[in-house]
């Protein structure tokens, strides 16, 4: 079976979760958003808080925090395996 390798960066992970919705970058890598918030509990990265996109979304200029200092590691590789079958299709659709 061939895999995947997925490597998560502290910085790059502080980058994007402040630029958008942590659902929305968790998609890109393939992963839940709770996986996600895991991985940046894990490097150390800050989350924006509950509401804060609603409050960018009704034109609130809200600060981001500076990515803080970190002795643990910065980054974290992971592999997936993925299937050569295709999935099934989805009855309803």
């Amino acid at each position: 079976m061939p895999h995947i390798t997925i490597r998560y960066e502290r910085a790059t992970l502080y980058g994007e979760v402040w630029a958008e919705a942590v659902t929305k970058v968790a998609k890109r890598y393939g992963v839940s958003d709770v996986a996600l918030r895991k991985i940046c509990r894990k490097l150390a990265v800050p989350l924006p808080p509950l509401g804060y996109w609603a409050k960018i979304a009704a034109g609130r200029k809200l600060t981001t925090p500076p990515l803080p200092k970190h002795s643990g590691p910065t980054e974290i590789v992971s592999q997936r395996f993925v299937s050569d079958e295709a999935a099934e299709p989805d009855p309803e659709h």
